[in-house]
């Protein structure tokens, strides 16, 4: 009876870790549940790539288990140099046996027990002198594109076992091992008239390099959930579980991922509507809001052409009280190489954790003039030095200078309204207005976002004012009735509902899809 090998040289031998890698009909490649981005038309290599990323974090080759969604399964063994061989029988005992053989136990009696027998591994280059199974006219077509390829379209061949007397081995220097044949294109031993599979690509001249063997970056979509049922089981698992996002996390990535979009030079969104009780001001202070708290560097500012309410209701500071005009006494300084943004923050109102800043107008009752268009471009043209994106919230009077000015500035308009007629026919009217100006292609990229200014809404006019306003304009998005808003009082974007903030989120990232990534296409002033 054969003595059992000892739990040592068990654990001794070599588990390499598998991988499950599947391809869906649609060509997704996604690595133990992760989407593997890479050429949608050829997703094998990219997932064959990742897997080789990941086996040099292991430090040692990986066993890959390889579904596609037409054709049978395939085992590989993706080693971390890149070379990707077919897995079988005998090289998966080849890891645990030859490179561990079981030890010499000597029986009671003290005589060496005869070795059971075993498979014994040729050399590679045996394989050249052997029978092959693959037809003639298959290793010709395999060894003209090259030699190794031939070699590795089948599995590895065994002698026949031989019984010899198990004697202790004799002590030798250990010699260092000659790398094995470094293959070329990776087939299916069970299907031998499959198309060869290029291996993972490498950059001409070099190895795997540090960006190689980072770990494949994962689509927003493809990132483990964090909200609701789901983010409890993966942070419950430690991230060992992951569960796919549902819809309503999917589409908060999506704006996110918006919102974050890069812009190269300063971008001005206009706020308009000329009928008064339509939300701008609410609309201006919450997108700068939500711009500010997910983006950085932006700006509200109430360009209204005598008193504005943008000021009442930002956030007050008892050391921010100055206004436009003040601004407006020393804008030469600002217009100088040594103007700096800290400077800058002496005449704006900074709003907390939502990190925008607010311009207001003049609240001074004595003071009779108004913004004309030169101080709106004096004004604007230092703004843009220092902000990413200009909010401006405008005024009832669409014949105003001030007014002109900001439209013609516009990178984006914001049309606004409420469920009522009164305010939707006002926004209808200031589109045919752009358009009788030559401002029709500004109108046709416009956002129009409408807000419930009432807990109910009828229902055939929501339906009407959304039909139409997404024909006359190119997105349409709804606010849903906040006690906060309609209280008239400050705003603070996190004391809103969670559904009222998502609704500002998906309407700020309706307005930066339309604008344009770099500033030579965009309109200016």
């Amino acid at each position: 009876m054969r003595t059992p090998r000892p739990a040592a040289a068990v654990a001794a031998a070599p588990r390499f870790p598998v991988l499950r890698g599947r391809i869906s009909a649609d060509g997704t490649a996604t690595l133990d549940g992760r989407t593997v981005e890479g050429d949608a038309r050829d997703p094998e290599r990219a997932l064959l790539a990742a897997a080789a990323a990941t086996a040099g974090l292991y430090g040692h080759p990986v066993r890959l288990h390889l579904t596609e969604a037409a054709g049978r399964p395939r085992r590989l063994v993706v080693s971390p140099a890149g070379p990707v061989y077919p897995e079988s029988t005998r090289q998966r005992s080849r890891h645990t046996r030859r490179d561990h053989p079981d030890p010499v136990v000597p029986p009671a009696g003290g005589e060496p027990r005869p070795e059971r027998p075993r498979r014994v591994d040729r050399d590679p280059g045996d394989l050249d002198r052997l029978p092959h199974p693959d037809p003639p006219d298959r290793r010709r077509r395999l060894a003209d594109r090259d030699p190794g390829a031939a070699r590795m379209s089948t599995h590895p061949v065994t002698t026949s076992p031989v019984r010899t007397p198990r004697t202790p081995p004799p002590t030798t220097t250990a010699t260092p091992a000659t790398d094995p044949v470094q293959p070329s294109a990776v087939t299916d031993p069970a299907r031998p008239d499959a198309p060869v599979t290029p291996p993972p690509a490498t950059r001409p001249g070099r190895g795997l390099d540090v960006e190689d063997l980072l770990p494949a970056r994962l689509s927003p979509a493809g990132r483990p959930a964090a909200w609701g049922w789901r983010g409890r089981v993966a942070a419950a698992t430690g991230g060992r579980l992951r569960v796919r996002p549902g819809h309503a996390e999917l589409r908060h990535r999506d704006r996110l991922a918006a919102v974050h979009r890069p812009l190269v030079g300063a971008r001005t969104v206009v706020v308009i509507n000329p009928k008064g009780g339509a939300g701008k001001t609410p609309a201006a202070l919450l997108l700068a809001a939500t711009l500010g708290a997910h983006r950085g560097s932006a700006l509200a500012w109430d360009n209204n052409e005598t008193r504005g309410t943008l000021g009442l209701r930002a956030l007050a500071h008892p050391d921010a009280n100055r206004t436009v005009w003040d601004l407006l006494a020393d804008v030469d300084h600002f217009q100088t190489v040594k103007a700096r943004i800290g400077d800058l923050a002496a005449y704006t109102r900074p709003q907390g954790e939502a990190r925008f800043d607010v311009l207001a107008s003049d609240g001074d009752p004595a003071r009779m003039a108004q913004v004309d268009a030169v101080e709106f471009r004096r004004i604007r043209e230092v703004l843009a030095r220092f902000y990413g994106v200009i909010v401006i919230d405008t005024g009832n009077n669409v014949r105003a200078s001030n007014w002109q000015a900001a439209v013609d500035a516009a990178d984006a308009l914001v049309v606004v309204s409420t469920y009522q007629a009164d305010t939707a026919e006002g926004a209808g009217w200031v589109l045919d207005h752009l358009r009788s100006t030559g401002r029709g292609q500004l109108a046709d990229q416009a956002v129009t976002v409408l807000s419930a200014a009432r807990p109910a809404t009828h229902p055939p006019v929501r339906r009407e004012l959304i039909e139409h306003y997404a024909r006359v304009t190119r997105a349409v998005v709804e606010i849903p009735y906040d006690p906060v808003i309609a209280t008239g009082q400050e705003l603070d974007l996190f004391a809103l509902h969670r559904r009222t903030r998502e609704a500002w989120l998906a309407a700020t990232a309706a307005v930066l899809d339309g604008l344009s990534p770099t500033p030579e296409t965009r309109r200016d002033a």
